[in-house]
Order: C-alpha cells, then sequence, then structure tokens
C-alpha cells in the first residue's frame, strides 16, 4: 500500500515538474542533483474497525532542494504547484485525495507534509470444500401402546 503511495507521488510530481526534476525515493548520501524531490512515508499507522475494515494513516513528507541560491521565489512557486499535483493521486487502482497540507522551509529545503488516509477492507480467500457425502434415510419410530 505504502509503495503504491509513493508511486502515485512521483507519478504526479513527475506530471507537474517533468524531467527537468529528479525524483528520489530513497536517501541519497552523495551526488544529489538539484532540482530534486525526495519523498518519505513518515508513520504509517493501522486501526481496526468492525469486521475486515482498516483505517489506515499514511503521513508523506516531500522535501524538494531547490536549484537556486536565491530559493524563495522559486520554493514559493513549486509549494503552489504541489498542491495541485498533490491534492489526488492514483495508488492501488483507486483516487486518492490528499489532505491535512503543511508545508516548512528550512534552511533552504522546503517540506511538504501530507496524508493519505483511506478505509480498506482485507478480504481473505476462505479454502473452499473439495468433497463432501451426503446420506439420505428415513428412520420410522413406532410408538407402542
Amino acid at each position: 500500500m505504502v509503495n503504491s503511495i509513493i508511486e502515485g507521488i512521483s507519478l504526479a510530481l513527475y506530471g507537474e515538474f517533468g524531467e527537468g526534476y529528479t525524483i528520489y525515493k530513497e536517501e541519497v548520501k552523495q551526488g544529489l542533483e538539484r532540482p530534486c524531490f525526495f519523498i518519505q512515508c513518515l508513520n504509517p499507522k493501522i486501526e481496526r474497525f468492525m469486521g475486515v475494515r482498516y483505517y489506515r494513516q499514511n503521513q508523506f513528507a516531500i522535501q524538494y532542494f531547490p536549484e537556486s541560491e536565491d530559493y524563495n521565489e522559486e520554493i514559493f512557486d513549486v509549494i503552489d504547484r504541489m498542491y495541485t499535483a498533490l491534492e489526488f493521486i492514483t495508488a492501488c487502482g483507486n483516487l486518492i485525495m490528499g489532505k491535512g497540507i503543511e508545508t516548512s522551509i528550512n534552511e533552504g529545503i522546503l517540506t511538504f507534509v501530507i496524508n493519505y488516509d483511506m478505509f480498506v477492507a482485507e478480504y481473505k480467500e476462505k479454502p473452499k470444500m473439495e468433497e463432501m457425502e451426503l446420506s439420505e434415510g428415513l428412520k420410522i419410530i413406532l410408538e407402542e401402546e
């Protein structure tokens, strides 16, 4: 589920920003190519509801590393474009709405936090019956007087 959402975020960012922006899904120790995005799931949670229903809370941090030294204008432009691109994404074949968006800028790096929360139903296939024997009969009980 989380990997599918990361892929959906990645495709939405690529659709909005194109090839000029590198999108990382894993931490990069050296050689970060700017401008770029780094997608990370912060703390997925799951809560069971009645039956086979679960509520999954998936909080993601998408960091943007700007290209220029004068990053304020660039970052504010990227924030507006990210709002539009990430409002709805496709994951697991479904359209999912992002909510709870928060942004922060720290040392020239934008952190865009968004939640993709949803109810899911997890049905487990039950084993099928292979054979069944059925016998019929009639039992007569006579009462004596």
